[in-house]
């Protein structure tokens, strides 16, 4: 079926429903590109899939979500050995979350070998995952137990910087009489802890003027006492930074070594997510499995067949027996040769809607 084709029919509608019952990129870019189906085995396979989940969530609920942006480009840059940021590594953070939740979903099943199956193939990547746990926070920041040197700087820059704040608030509660009505007393200009000063009353040989207020009557002034200390404040904080390089380096190089099981891991759990959307998307339209066999035996028989999205715009997915009072169901039968159905009748007479359901 052309593109042309799909589009009267409305068959987007039915991708972008079942797309936005997906909770990963690329789960739901796959819903976007679905297109039906040719090929008649294939067709049951997929129909197979669907009514063994829709078994398995009716009796124990449904499995995991993903809810991981596609790591590609990410997995991509690591092998070339470009550093992924600490929101990258809570991504691969989640995957792998995602991937154990998922395995003992289903290592405790004996009624779903289908969806099972796939799941066993889905690798847990133990040693990365501890080591994301231990440095990524579920805020994508980095944690002071990355790393002990990370966790002994950050507590010496919390102590430095408490010391100069304090030297400052006392330097500011001394010169009362030189600071601006209504302004605070310690702030940050550049990266370096100032004081406001009024700039008619400033002696330039008493510290170095960082920031001007818009209207000029106001200095961002660093005494000259606290120099030494907001140097070490600055090298404290570079030091930091560099060992946070270091550590996001050390997971950029376990993420590459990882690569395969984790493109392997996003692909199962992204076909995993799909079918789980399919059951959500049959669930909310009542639909039914409809039974396949070759062209030469069969004939296509629809009963009490609705369309889809006037059975969405009518509340179906809520209120399931108002949705049929509402929507008008019809039947059909081509039997035997006939591959063709002559629709007619006045306008505003349902054809349309016919012929799209």
């Amino acid at each position: 079926m052309g593109a042309d084709a799909l589009d009267r029919i409305e068959f987007g509608e039915i991708r972008v429903w079942l797309a936005g019952r997906t909770t990963s990129s690329a789960a739901k870019r796959r819903a976007l590109a679905l297109g039906p189906c040719a090929d008649l085995e294939t067709a049951k396979e997929w129909l197979a899939d669907l009514g063994e989940a829709k078994r398995v969530v009716e009796a124990h609920g449904a499995w995991p979500s993903p809810s991981t942006e596609e790591l590609g480009e990410a997995l991509e840059s690591a092998r070339r050995g470009q550093r992924l940021d600490a929101p990258v590594l809570l991504e691969v953070r989640r995957l792998l979350d995602a991937v154990e939740r998922t395995r003992a979903y289903f290592r405790k099943l004996e009624d779903a070998p289908r969806a099972a199956a796939r799941a066993q193939g889905l690798k847990p990547a133990g040693e990365l995952a501890r080591a994301l746990a231990q440095a990524i926070d579920p805020q994508g920041e980095i944690l002071d137990g990355a790393s002990p040197a990370l966790a002994r700087l950050r507590a010496r820059r919390k102590e430095t910087r408490a010391r100069l704040i304090e030297r400052l608030e006392r330097l500011a509660a001394r010169d009362k009489a030189n600071a601006p009505e209504g302004e605070g007393f310690v702030t940050q200009r550049d990266g370096r802890y100032v004081v406001p000063v009024r700039a008619d009353r400033f002696d330039r040989s008493k510290g170095v003027v960082h920031d001007v207020s818009r209207s000029g009557a106001v200095l961002f002034v660093e005494p000259f006492s606290v120099l030494t200390a907001n140097n070490e404040l600055r090298e404290m904080e570079i030091a930091e930074a560099q060992e946070v390089g270091r550590i996001l380096d050390q997971l950029t190089a376990a993420v590459a070594e990882s690569a395969d099981v984790l493109a392997q891991d996003e692909t199962i759990l992204a076909d995993l997510d799909l079918l789980a959307a399919r059951v959500k998307l049959s669930r909310e339209m009542a639909g039914t499995t409809p039974r396949l066999v070759k062209g030469e035996e069969g004939r296509l028989r629809l009963i009490e067949a609705r369309h889809p999205l006037l059975w969405r715009q009518s509340g179906g997915a809520s209120d399931a027996e108002g949705a049929r009072r509402r929507v008008v169901a019809f039947d059909l039968t081509l039997e035997g040769r006939a591959r063709l159905l002559l629709v007619s009748g006045p306008n505003m007479g349902g054809k349309t809607v016919l012929l799209k359901a």
